[in-house]
């Protein structure tokens, strides 16, 4: 059932690769920031609700790692999405 809970971590990380890429900070010190705060307090969260918590203090350090590497992962793909080239995108008939 613990798998469950890795969830929450990775949906929190796509949920603000796509906020960031609709609202863009002002700069890329502030993003990281606002990304690092929210990847700890989720991992946090996620950590405590599993009960992980309990095990180790290490499991907020993992948790937090996945909202990153969602949130990376992503922002990668929006970003290569909207900078393929005209004519490799699909054309409205």
């Amino acid at each position: 059932m613990g798998e469950i809970y890795e969830i929450i971590p990775i949906s929190a990380g796509v949920i603000l690769a796509f906020v960031f890429a609709r609202f863009h900070p002002s700069s890329p010190r502030l993003r990281w920031l606002i990304t690092a705060v929210v990847a700890v307090a989720v991992g946090f969260i996620a950590s405590t609700v599993s009960g992980e918590i309990h095990e180790s203090w290490a499991f907020v350090i993992l948790d937090s790692a996945q909202v990153v590497l969602a949130m990376a992962l992503v922002s990668w793909l929006l970003e290569r999405r909207a900078n393929r080239p005209a004519s490799a995108k699909r054309k409205v008939e």
